[in-house]
C-alpha cells in the first residue's frame, strides 16, 4: 500500500513539474557534494559553506555568492562534518567561524579558510554551537558516568574553561541546546535540553538556568511528558517584535519570555503531522506540515489559518527579505511563500526552475535574494535568476 501511495505521489509530481511556470536561469554552477551526508549550507556574509569532496575525501568549501567561485577548501578526512549532518550549525563572529566537529571545535578565519585553532574533547560536541560576541559555548556529552559539560572559549584570548558540569543518572539520555542569555542578567544564562528516561520511557523538555559562579540556579519545565522526543533539541525561533523565543514541540508551540523568565503561551496543534521547525514571517508563525497544508499562526491572538494544497513533505523553512522559502521533499523544488499586505494573506509560488527530469529528494538547500543552492545527492547546484 505504501508503494502504491508513493507511486501516485510521484505521478502527481510529474504532472505538476510539467506545468512549471518558473523563470529561466541566468547562471548555474555545479559543485560535488559530500561523499557521505551533506549539511545544510551555512551562510556567513557573502559566503556560503558547503560540505563537498576532493579526490574522494570529504571537505568544506566556501563559495562566493557573487561569483559562485570556490574561495577556499578545508579537508575533513575523518568525516566529522558529515557526522553532524543537518544539525551542523557553526557560530560566526567576524572574521571568525567556529565549527562543531563531533569531538572537537575548529576555529577558522572564514574569509581565508585558515584554521586558527583546533581543540579536541573527550566526549561528543553538540552540532549546534552557540556564542555571545567573542565567547562561544561548546557543549559536551560524556558517558560512564553520564554527564553534560558546558565549556566557554574566548575567541580573543583562546582561553578554554569548563563552566558547568551536569550529572545525569545511568537511565537518562540527554540531548541539549543552548546556552542563551538569561534576559538582561549579566553573566546569567539558560540552556534547553531534552531528557529521556529509559526506565520510565518518558521524555521531558526543560530549561535550566545557570551562571559560571553558582552553577544551576533554577529549572523550568517547558511541557508535559513528550513521548515522541522532539522539542528543545533544536534552536528556537526568535520573534523580532516581542523578543519571545518559540520552541516547536511534537504537537505544540511554546513561547518563552527570557526577561520575565516565564512561558507566555502554549498552543496545541492537535494531530497535525509536523515536518520542520517553524519560522516567523510578517509577524506570523509559519508551520509546515506533512498534511499537504501549511499552518499560519497569528502571534497576537494565536488564531490559525491554513494554506492548503501545498507541496508534500516540506523541509526546513528559510527566511529572506521577509519571505519564506522551503524545498519539497517529493519534487525537490524550492517554493516561495510571500505575504500580500492588501489582501492580508500568503501565496505560494515555485521559485527554483525545473532543470531535471526526475524529482529530487534531498532537502538541504539555501536561498537568498537572488541565488539558490540545491542538492541532488551527488552535487550542489547553484543558480541565479
Amino acid at each position: 500500500m505504501n508503494l502504491i501511495f508513493r507511486l501516485i505521489l510521484f505521478l502527481l509530481v510529474c504532472c505538476f513539474i510539467s506545468c512549471d511556470s518558473s523563470k529561466d536561469v541566468k547562471s548555474i554552477k555545479e559543485i560535488p557534494s559530500s561523499v557521505d551526508k551533506d549539511i545544510y549550507p551555512y551562510q556567513v556574509g557573502n559566503l556560503v559553506l558547503l560540505s563537498s569532496q576532493h579526490s574522494g575525501k570529504n571537505s568544506l568549501k566556501a563559495i562566493d555568492l557573487s561569483s559562485f567561485e570556490v574561495l577556499w577548501e578545508i579537508m575533513d578526512p575523518e568525516n566529522f562534518i558529515s557526522s553532524q549532518y543537518t544539525n551542523f550549525t557553526p557560530y560566526s563572529h567576524d572574521p571568525i567561524t567556529v565549527l562543531p566537529m563531533m569531538n572537537a571545535i575548529w576555529v577558522i578565519n572564514h574569509n581565508t579558510g585558515t584554521v586558527k585553532d583546533s581543540i579536541k574533547f573527550t566526549g561528543t560536541i553538540a552540532p549546534n554551537i552557540f556564542g555571545i560576541n567573542s565567547m562561544v559555548f561548546p557543549t559536551e556529552t560524556l558517558s560512564s558516568p553520564n554527564r553534560l559539560i558546558i565549556h566557554s572559549y574566548d575567541l580573543e584570548s583562546k582561553q578554554l574553561d569548563t563552566i558547568l558540569v551536569i550529572p545525569f543518572s545511568e537511565d537518562e539520555l540527554v540531548s541539549k541546546m543552548g546556552p542563551f542569555l538569561d534576559g538582561d542578567k549579566t553573566g546569567s544564562h539558560f540552556s534547553s535540553f531534552l531528557s529521556y528516561n529509559k526506565s520510565t520511557n518518558q521524555t521531558q523538555n526543560n530549561l535550566i538556568f545557570w551562571n559560571k559562579d553558582y552553577g544551576i540556579v533554577d529549572t523550568l519545565l517547558l511541557s508535559d511528558d513528550n513521548y515522541k522526543g522532539f522539542g528543545v533539541t533544536r534552536p528556537p525561533i526568535k520573534c523580532k517584535e516581542s523578543g519571545l523565543l518559540i520552541w516547536h514541540l511534537t504537537d505544540a508551540l511554546v513561547a518563552y519570555d527570557s526577561k520575565k523568565r516565564d512561558i507566555v503561551w502554549y498552543k496545541s496543534l492537535g494531530e497535525v503531522i509536523i515536518s520542520a521547525r517553524p519560522l516567523v514571517v510578517q509577524n506570523r508563525i509559519i508551520y509546515p506540515t506533512e498534511s499537504n497544508m501549511i499552518l499560519i499562526i497569528d502571534q497576537q491572538n494565536l488564531s490559525i489559518d491554513t494554506l492548503k494544497n501545498t507541496p508534500y513533505f516540506p523541509g526546513r523553512l528559510i527566511e529572506s527579505n521577509e519571505e519564506a522559502y522551503f524545498i519539497s521533499g517529493l519534487d525537490g523544488k524550492i517554493y516561495n511563500l510571500s505575504f500580500h499586505q492588501g489582501e492580508n494573506k500568503f501565496s505560494l509560488d515555485r521559485y527554483s526552475p525545473n532543470f531535471t527530469d526526475t524529482p529530487l529528494f534531498h532537502q538541504q538547500f539555501f536561498v537568498n535574494n537572488d541565488a539558490w543552492v540545491l542538492n541532488d545527492g551527488e552535487k550542489w547546484i547553484l543558480g541565479r535568476r
